[in-house]
Formats: C-alpha cells, structure tokens, sequence
C-alpha cells in the first residue's frame, strides 16, 4: 500500500516498523462541543484504512485521544456556570455516540489529556532540560523554536521567511513573554478560577500542543508507524504547530532520533487527511470515501446525489 506522506510530499510504501502490526495515532476531538460535519471526514477516511490493514490479516494498534482540557472548553464552562469537566464528559459521550453512528470502530485505546498530567509534565521538563523550552516569567513554558533546525520541516516553511512577520508582531507586543514571537506554549499557567495541576513551575495545564506527544508515546512507543488527522494540523502549523510538536517534543522529548530517513522513508509516516465537510450519517460515509483522500470535498445536495 502507498499513503501520501505530509512531509516528503510524496506516496510512498506504507511500511510499518514491525510487520503485521501497525501503530496509528489519529487526533481525537477537543470536546467543547458537538462535532461538526468537517470533524467527521477523518473519522470515516482512516477507519476505513484501519479496517483494510486489518482485513488483510494485520494487527492494528489504533489510539485516537480525547482532549478535555484546552481553553474553549473552560470557556465553555464559565459561560454555562458549570465546570470544565462537566463540558468535557457531556460532549464526549456526544461525539461517541456521533461516532457510533457513523460506524466507525472504537479505538484500541481512547486516552484523555487530563489522565495524562504526568507524562505531560515530563516530556515539558526534559524539553526545558535539554534547551529547547524556557520559563516565562509568570509561568508559561514555551517552546524554542529556533533550538531545533529541522524546525518546519513537517510544514515546509522557513522560519528566516517569517522573521519580518514575526518583527511586525514583536512590535504589537507591550508585555511579551515570549522570548521569539514564533515560540509556542507547551505549559500554561494558570489563571484566576481556571483547572490547575500542580508543576515545577507552579500552578498550570498543557498546552494544545504537548498532549499528544504524551499519548502517543504512552501507549504506542516512542516510534509510531503513522499520525493521522486533519488538514487543519498542517495548515495551522505556523501559528499553533500541533503537527510540529510531534517531531519536536516526541523527538527532542527523548535521547533517540526516532524519524529516520531510509529505505522506505520516513520510520513515523505522516499522513494528515483533507477535512472539508462530511456527514453523521451513513449516506455521508459513502459520500466521504466517495472523495480523493488529499482533494477537499464539497457538501450538498449536489454531492448526495452523485
């Protein structure tokens, strides 16, 4: 089988580390409300591919996570006079039973950010350990983006190319923590009335950026065959680098270099599917796998009826 790989730009062989068994990672929802139809399309795209593997006599460890802890859902929260938790729990159960309504098979493992904390903060210390984070003054960690110089490489971009963007931003901020505009948190600290865990670096929660990394090296191993998810993790790295923080804290997290350029490519495969729009329904399943997997894809009538 040949995937599109998001950082070679290229199919190549979808070879997994061990044969006959695959190790996917595919993003999971921030569950502060009901999933939309966008959401949907890789929901559909790479069950589909977990039950191909599987038909063909493979063993598929398949981990897709539930974040329920992120700012829209304490939000969320205070706008409704309830807690975090309770925003997280309801939709959740949501997005499950939208899940089963599609028919898409349950994960091998379903893990939630916040039963993670502690691997959190560990790959945070090693990463504020070794260099590549910093301590802001009021608790924030940040990640140091100009540490790595293989920064981008998923996304393509060139961080010398945003230096004159990132020059105009500085020029917009009166009170920066940041010691690069390009710098992103990997640790927050909390704020007045908001959840907190307790840290080295005081009272905080994760940032977006750092769960996953977490999960997926608890429960797949630090080398994974292939993390999946939505167009929007690409696209959206040069402001939130979700994508990056899987090469970044997965790989500097660690002694190992765990993408290796060989033979059959890339060790991690990254195939991150198109999300434009899809259904919670069965005629909008077929009308998903109808599409091209890296083609966005209309919704309408129009496309229900072809």
């Amino acid at each position: 089988m040949q995937i599109f790989n998001t950082m070679t730009r290229r199919k190549e062989e979808f070879t997994p580390q061990k044969e006959g068994e695959y190790r996917i990672y595919v993003c999971g929802p921030t569950v502060y409300n009901y999933i939309h139809i966008g959401n949907a399309r890789p929901m559909i795209v790479f069950d589909t591919l977990r039950r191909y593997l599987e038909y063909c006599g493979n063993k598929v460890y398949y981990v897709s996570n539930i974040t329920d802890i992120d700012d829209k859902l304490i939000k969320k929260g205070q706008e409704e006079g309830t807690s975090m938790q309770e925003v997280a729990r309801k939709f959740e159960a949501e997005y499950i039973k939208d899940s089963d309504g599609l028919n898409v098979m349950a994960p091998t493992v379903r893990p939630r950010a916040t039963e993670h904390i502690g691997e959190i903060i560990g790959i945070v210390k090693d990463l504020v350990e070794s260099g590549h984070a910093y301590v802001a003054r009021n608790g924030d960690v940040y990640f140091r983006v100009k540490s790595d110089s293989d920064y981008g490489k998923l996304s393509h971009l060139n961080l010398d190319d945003l230096e004159s963007g990132n020059r105009a931003l500085r020029s917009q901020m009166d009170d920066d923590l940041k010691e690069d505009p390009a710098d992103f948190a990997v640790w927050k600290a909390a704020k007045p009335g908001e959840p907190y865990w307790e840290s080295p670096w005081g009272h905080g929660r994760p940032g977006w950026h750092i769960e996953c990394s977490a999960m997926a090296r608890k429960h797949l191993g630090k080398t994974i065959d292939l993390h999946a998810g939505g167009q929007d993790l690409i696209t959206l790295l040069q402001s939130f680098q979700h994508g990056f923080m899987l090469l970044g804290a997965f790989l500097l997290g660690t002694d190992e270099q765990e993408v290796e350029d060989g033979e059959h490519g890339d060790k991690r495969n990254k195939l991150h599917e198109g999300v434009s729009a899809a259904s919670l329904t069965g005629t909008g399943r077929t009308h998903r796998m109808s599409n091209r997997s890296k083609h966005e894809a209309s919704w309408g009538k129009k496309g229900l009826k072809t």
